[in-house]
């Protein structure tokens, strides 16, 4: 089976039982906000994290990490990518995070069922092609997570295809795994090798199993 054919058979695959009747939700999300500011009380959050807590997390779109940890607003950084992996923008995240923002603790978060545990193989750009072409988004809203979509394509195969369909092959990796424990593992190791991280104490990884809602710990 060619490149091309096998990557265009996984992304077809991912996409069944997508609706393909697209609607923008961004005028609706603005109606929203503004019940939301008739109620706001956040005006007098500080700047620095109540729990001087950073959490890395994956984009996965069933994963409310504020609901799933019993966070409150200002308690925490989120910092979210496809995977939850990290990545040099993750670390530079984290530098801020810590060094100017007085972050002292990392969670590290991935999830079972995750897109990319289902590519074989940095960061808005990663992850908004990964949301659009294997996912089915089609609005994106700039605001200044078992079973990953990334587990199920091939990595090289979806690399040659852009690069045949863009005529650049992307210069991030795709960052792939097939097991979301493993994967956090190697988060944590990056983590606790990185020069710009200075605060490594306490650095602990979970899954989320999105079938349970259970937070499973990784043993670094």
């Amino acid at each position: 089976m060619s490149p091309d054919f096998a990557s265009a058979a996984t992304v077809s695959a991912m996409s069944d039982g997508l609706n393909n009747e697209f609607s923008p939700s961004t005028d609706e999300l603005l109606a929203n906000n503004r019940h939301y500011i008739e109620t706001f009380a956040d005006h007098d959050l500080a700047l620095r994290p109540r729990r001087q807590l950073a959490v890395v997390a994956c984009m996965d779109s069933r994963m409310d990490i504020f609901q799933m940890l019993g966070l409150a607003h200002g308690d925490a950084h989120i910092i979210r990518n496809a995977g939850g992996v990290v990545t040099d923008d993750v670390i530079r995240s984290l530098l801020l995070s810590q060094r100017l923002l007085g972050t002292r603790e990392i969670i590290l978060l991935h999830h079972t069922d995750c897109g990319l545990q289902r590519v074989v193989s940095d960061d808005v750009i990663r992850s908004l092609l990964l949301s659009q072409r294997l996912l089915g988004t089609r609005e994106i809203i700039l605001l200044h997570h078992t079973d990953c979509g990334l587990q199920r394509v091939v990595s090289d195969e979806l690399m040659d295809a852009l690069e045949a369909e863009t005529g650049m092959r992307p210069s991030w990796s795709l960052e792939a795994f097939k097991d979301p424990y493993q994967d956090v593992r190697q988060s944590i190791r990056r983590l606790q090798s990185s020069p710009f991280v200075p605060h490594k104490d306490h650095i602990r990884g979970f899954v989320y199993e999105v079938e349970t809602g259970n937070l499973a710990e990784v043993e670094a």
